[in-house]
């Protein structure tokens, strides 16, 4: 059977919308414009392509998760993983009135997968590559560095 998935999700996308927590990660899966699966996991990007490469053998995986207090660890995790993924600013993500006042965890992967699929979302680290024209590791210490600083003054 195995075989049959992995004929059936090669070269297909999946797109993968999580919110990141300290203790949890909330993941939506999206597959063909739906919603397969959305789950609560630990903080873990080898489980969490492990997982994805057990579902979907063959597939490509492209995730997303909002900037905050974990800083790109994650998304550089990912990245050696073979999972595309982006970080955005969550101001910049399209919401509706109702996702604004139903806000919860679930509403918030489903929304991140879904605009990840319409490619709507902008990754926050391409802008400032640009504008400052650093090197990724750099780029990624001193993104960290200012996340930490913003929450210690808060």
């Amino acid at each position: 059977m195995k075989a049959v998935n992995a004929e059936l999700f090669a070269g297909q996308e999946v797109f993968v919308g999580m919110d990141v927590h300290k203790s949890s990660w909330t993941v939506t899966e999206l597959y063909g414009g739906n919603v397969t699966k959305t789950y609560s996991m630990k903080p873990d990007p080898l489980e969490l392509a492990k997982h994805l490469n057990r579902e979907y053998p063959g597939a490509k995986f492209k995730s997303v998760y909002e900037a905050g207090f974990c800083g790109f660890w994650v998304h550089r995790e990912l990245i050696k993983l073979g999972i595309e993924n982006i970080v955005v600013n969550p101001a910049d993500i399209p919401t509706s009135n109702k996702e604004k006042l139903y806000k919860n965890d679930v509403r918030d992967s489903k929304k991140l997968a879904r605009e990840l699929d319409l490619d709507h979302l902008v990754f926050l680290r391409l802008f400032f590559d640009w504008l400052f024209h650093i090197p990724n590791q750099l780029l990624a210490i001193i993104t960290d560095r200012q996340i930490n600083m913003q929450k210690s003054l808060t």
